[in-house]
Protein backbone atom coordinates (compact mmCIF):
# COMPACT_ATOMS: atom_id res chain seq x y z
CA UNK A 1 0.00 0.00 0.00
CA UNK A 2 1.66 3.31 -1.04
CA UNK A 3 -0.53 5.96 1.01
CA UNK A 4 1.22 9.39 1.17
CA UNK A 5 1.49 11.60 4.97
CA UNK A 6 -1.87 13.22 4.10
CA UNK A 7 -3.90 10.45 3.89
CA UNK A 8 -1.72 8.43 6.20
CA UNK A 9 -2.98 10.54 9.30
CA UNK A 10 -6.46 10.38 8.37
CA UNK A 11 -6.29 6.70 7.81
CA UNK A 12 -4.63 5.48 11.36
CA UNK A 13 -7.61 8.26 12.82
CA UNK A 14 -10.05 6.53 10.76
CA UNK A 15 -8.96 2.81 11.59
CA UNK A 16 -9.11 3.66 15.11
CA UNK A 17 -12.37 5.07 14.76
CA UNK A 18 -13.66 2.15 12.99
CA UNK A 19 -12.19 0.00 15.71
CA UNK A 20 -14.15 2.00 18.24
CA UNK A 21 -17.45 1.72 16.79
CA UNK A 22 -17.33 -1.99 16.19
CA UNK A 23 -20.44 -1.58 12.96
CA UNK A 24 -20.16 -0.09 9.61
CA UNK A 25 -19.96 3.73 9.19
CA UNK A 26 -20.06 5.67 5.96
CA UNK A 27 -17.89 7.50 4.72
CA UNK A 28 -19.34 10.86 5.66
CA UNK A 29 -19.82 9.72 9.28
CA UNK A 30 -16.05 9.03 9.30
CA UNK A 31 -15.25 11.97 7.72
CA UNK A 32 -17.32 14.09 9.98
CA UNK A 33 -15.08 12.16 12.86
CA UNK A 34 -11.36 12.81 11.47
CA UNK A 35 -12.29 16.10 10.24
CA UNK A 36 -12.19 15.33 6.77
CA UNK A 37 -14.39 15.95 3.67
CA UNK A 38 -16.58 12.56 2.46
CA UNK A 39 -15.21 12.23 -0.86
CA UNK A 40 -11.28 12.43 0.26
CA UNK A 41 -12.52 9.71 3.01
CA UNK A 42 -13.28 7.55 0.33
CA UNK A 43 -10.38 7.41 -1.32
CA UNK A 44 -8.37 7.01 1.84
CA UNK A 45 -10.48 3.77 2.47
CA UNK A 46 -10.58 2.58 -0.62
CA UNK A 47 -6.88 2.39 -0.11
CA UNK A 48 -7.07 0.49 2.76
CA UNK A 49 -9.97 -2.00 1.39
CA UNK A 50 -7.15 -2.89 -1.46
CA UNK A 51 -5.15 -4.04 1.31
CA UNK A 52 -7.68 -6.10 3.07
CA UNK A 53 -7.97 -3.41 6.12
CA UNK A 54 -11.32 -2.69 5.87
CA UNK A 55 -13.90 -4.28 3.66
CA UNK A 56 -16.59 -1.57 1.44
CA UNK A 57 -20.18 -2.42 1.41
CA UNK A 58 -22.41 -0.46 -1.29
CA UNK A 59 -26.09 1.09 -1.11
CA UNK A 60 -28.25 2.98 1.78
CA UNK A 61 -26.98 1.16 4.53
CA UNK A 62 -23.62 0.89 3.06
CA UNK A 63 -19.78 1.97 4.20
CA UNK A 64 -16.89 0.43 5.45
CA UNK A 65 -16.30 -1.91 7.90
CA UNK A 66 -12.69 -2.68 9.99
CA UNK A 67 -11.84 -6.73 8.77
CA UNK A 68 -8.70 -7.17 10.68
CA UNK A 69 -10.61 -7.29 14.51
CA UNK A 70 -12.98 -9.92 13.14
Amino acid sequence: MNIGPPRFKIAVHSIVWLAKSGSILSSAMIASQVNSHATFMRRVMQSLATVGIVESKGGREGGYVLLICR
